[in-house]
């Protein structure tokens, strides 16, 4: 009999113990939901890793174009920025041309004038030091010139673009022979570093005659003629004023010795209206 409650017992023990097992509390549910949503926001669905990723790489993309494309600046500011840039650079060559004159003013050590030997090793070496430099810094201003000289070229292009609208027929004026043939070297840098120069050459092409003149002075006066003529050609053009008198004005009014209906008396007024 023991044996057989025993086991009646056991038997129900794991019936109940299953039947725990398999009941679902609400605070269980709660927490299950909570896990579903924690995997959803970390995105536990291989579909929206892909979509991400694809997200990722096309906005990574967007930007490389946007580093291959700087915007486009308009020709005043290209124009101001080139000016900087060659305004920076002729510091630079003044600054070289000064060093290398120092450096050539350099004399070489006396030993007559030092008591001690080391003290002339010393200056001899500083010496030769300073004046194996002179070769580099020539180097470097022509370097620094030559660059300047093509920042003049592309600042007077884009000079030259912002003015062409206004002047369609620039290319065959400013080719003019007699205006070439007439250019000096003065006259042609002058124009190449002017805020005005394609107006200058423009002006020139369209008066041969005044650039021979310009061309036959000393370089001093090329200069000078060719700062007058920037000060000409940047000038707003202003309507011409006629100083011829005002056309007279016609009175309106009566003729001579004739009534209009208005003057006239009922009497007169009559015989005007029925004398035909």
């Amino acid at each position: 009999m023991v044996d057989e409650t025993d086991a009646v017992s056991s038997e129900t023990d794991e019936t109940t113990t299953a039947t725990v097992d398999q009941v679902e509390t609400p605070a269980d549910d709660a927490a299950q939901t909570e896990v579903k949503a924690n995997d959803a926001e970390q995105g536990d669905n291989p579909g929206d890793e892909a979509t991400e990723d694809k997200a990722k790489v096309e906005d990574d993309e967007a930007k490389a174009d946007e580093v291959k494309k700087p915007n486009r600046k308009t020709a005043k500011e290209r124009i101001s920025e080139l000016s900087t840039i060659r305004r920076d650079q002729e510091r630079e060559i003044a600054a070289l041309k000064a060093k290398l004159e120092r450096t050539q003013k350099l004399e070489r050590p006396d030993p007559s004038k030092y008591e001690d030997a080391d003290e002339y090793t010393s200056a001899l070496a500083a010496y030769k030091i300073r004046t194996s430099e002179a070769g580099d810094i020539e180097a470097s201003v022509k370097d620094v010139e030559q660059r300047s000289a093509q920042v003049a070229v592309e600042a007077f292009n884009e000079r030259l673009m912002d003015f062409m609208p206004n002047a369609p027929d620039f290319e065959t004026v400013a080719n003019n022979p007699l205006l070439l043939s007439k250019l000096t070297p003065t006259m042609a840098k002058e124009m190449l570093d002017s805020d005005y120069g394609p107006q200058v050459q423009y002006y020139l092409g369209k008066n041969p005659r005044e650039a021979a003149n310009i061309a036959s002075m000393s370089p001093s006066q090329q200069i000078r003629a060719i700062g007058r003529l920037e000060a000409q050609v940047s000038r707003p053009v202003q309507k011409r004023v006629t100083q011829a008198p005002a056309p007279i004005k016609p009175i309106a009014g009566k003729a001579p010795g004739k009534k209009t209906p208005q003057d006239m008396s009922v009497a007169e007024l009559q015989r005007y209206l029925y004398s035909s």
